[in-house]
């Protein structure tokens, strides 16, 4: 089975003799692996049968039950120990609706997590904090579940020795600013295709997300610690495949609700210090 897409500019792909050949013609190099389409047909090609006459989504229900794993960003080491909280936000603010949360777990020497009991439609966050003090906590945002999940990885920043760690190791630790990172889970973000707002800033600009990039990973901070928003590429990132900085300022002298927007759909989340209160990644899933 050989999979690819014309809109794919990182991996060229054609037909090859012999294989069942499948092809694209506008998804991103991402989307060739998480599209329902390639799904359909990885199914049928190893079960031998149409995916469309059998139950292939979790079916909605009240409760849902969500769980994952704890891993390492890049380096994907499983996170044991980690304790991951629960909260409810109000959907309108990103704020929780308690300082209590609604669960606590630890992870287990395999990194997994969960699952807890949690209702359709309804905005959470997962504090991850990992084991020991000299990791970051991680304030994970996502959209909301409405149905059965047990594949929500929670990550940790990698170990400094490894590519990723090296790259991320310049986030600042800096109380007077937020950092926030976006995920898009399912496909790239490419300038005249898709729309990416934080604010009231586009980042799917020409510059910062033109088609040959594939960016799916978007890290925004003062870099240069003016305490102003110059919406100007972060050096550091610029090797980077598939992700991209750049230099926006979060405030955080006083709690408020910051806002980003991919293709139509919301996230709120609350200016968490970077310093003490770790930092914040929006999962668009």
């Amino acid at each position: 089975l050989n999979l690819y897409s014309d809109g794919d500019l990182i991996v060229p792909g054609k037909d090859i003799t012999g294989a069942e050949n499948l092809r694209f013609e506008v998804k991103d190099h991402y989307q060739v692996a998480t599209s329902r389409k390639t799904f359909e047909a990885l199914y049928r090609f190893f079960r031998e049968r149409d995916p469309k006459k059998e139950r292939t989504m979790y079916e909605a229900g009240e409760p849902i039950l969500i769980g994952g794993k704890t891993v390492s960003l890049g380096t994907n080491n499983p996170q044991k120990n980690a304790e991951i909280q629960v909260y409810e936000l109000d959907s309108n603010t990103g704020f929780r609706m308690d300082d209590r949360p609604l669960k606590k777990i630890v992870s287990d020497e395999n990194g997994n997590w969960g699952p807890f009991k949690g209702k359709a439609g309804v905005h959470y966050e997962f504090l991850l904090i990992p084991e020991g003090n000299h990791q970051r906590k991680i304030h994970y945002y996502r959209t909301p579940f409405y149905s059965d999940n047990p594949f929500v990885y929670l990550r940790a920043l990698p170990p400094s020795g490894s590519m990723a760690g090296m790259l991320l190791a310049g986030l600042p630790k800096d109380d007077n600013q937020s950092i926030a990172a976006i995920f898009t889970a399912n496909q790239a973000v490419i300038h005249g295709r898709d729309q990416l707002i934080i604010d009231d800033i586009e980042l799917s600009t020409s510059a910062f997300a033109p088609a040959s990039a594939n960016h799916i990973a978007w890290f925004l901070y003062d870099a240069n610690f003016n305490k102003a928003t110059d919406a100007e590429a972060i050096p550091a990132f610029q090797m980077a495949p598939f992700l991209t900085g750049v230099d926006v300022f979060f405030p955080t002298q006083n709690p408020q609700t910051i806002t980003a927007t991919f293709n139509g759909e919301k996230l709120n989340f609350r200016n968490w210090k970077s310093g003490s209160d770790g930092i914040v990644v929006l999962v668009f899933d």
